[in-house]
């Protein structure tokens, strides 16, 4: 199985255009590849029930997600780097009473997490970049602001659940390449 680098964060924060470019940058060990997890449930969740992700019910979504988790292990790559969102489901909710029921008849199939990623952007771009992108996504700051902080937690307690590893990259503008030098840098360390 291969071992993943998760890369997350809010919406327009550069976190695809960074994980793809860091892929690319390593192509030529041949030993990377990359993984939208969000590209991935929306092909899954239109495919077979002709909705989108927000749609699926818990049920239909940690399906999907074991689907994704077999497309990741099929993967010939020793990572992947994937991109995703950090997603907490509050202690005793129902959602989150679903997904520990379920957990166990997925964990032999759960690659080894070595390292989370969570990039970061000045609001202000974020605003910017989601105003400039072809999907609807909200610009209302206030909402914007409680993702970034509600992401960071997520990642914090993912890495923290996990022993693993968390860095927080802050991708300004201007500041691509150093952004993909960094998880580049990470996905190196586990080749």
């Amino acid at each position: 199985m291969p071992k993943i680098i998760t890369v997350g964060g809010v919406h327009g924060v550069g976190k695809t255009t960074s994980a793809k470019l860091a892929t690319e940058s390593l192509k030529r060990t041949g030993q990377v590849a990359y993984v939208s997890v969000g590209d991935e449930l929306a092909a899954y969740a239109k495919s077979r029930f002709g909705k989108r992700i927000k749609q699926l019910t818990m049920p239909q979504m940690m399906t999907g997600w074991h689907k994704v988790l077999e497309g990741i292990n099929r993967k010939k790559s020793k990572v992947v780097i994937v991109d995703q969102h950090y997603t907490f489901l509050p202690r005793g909710s129902k959602n989150q009473i679903d997904l520990l029921s379920r957990r166990r008849q997925f964990e032999s199939t759960v690659p080894e997490q070595v390292h989370y990623v969570l990039l970061e952007a000045p609001l202000s771009e974020v605003l910017r970049r989601r105003a400039a992108g072809s999907k609807q996504r909200s610009t209302d700051p206030k909402g914007i602001a409680r993702e970034i902080v509600g992401q960071r937690i997520c990642a914090r307690l993912e890495a923290r659940e996990t022993g693993k590893p968390l860095t927080i990259i802050r991708n300004s503008a201007g500041k691509q390449d150093e952004t993909v030098r960094r998880i580049a840098a990470i996905v190196r360390r586990h080749l």
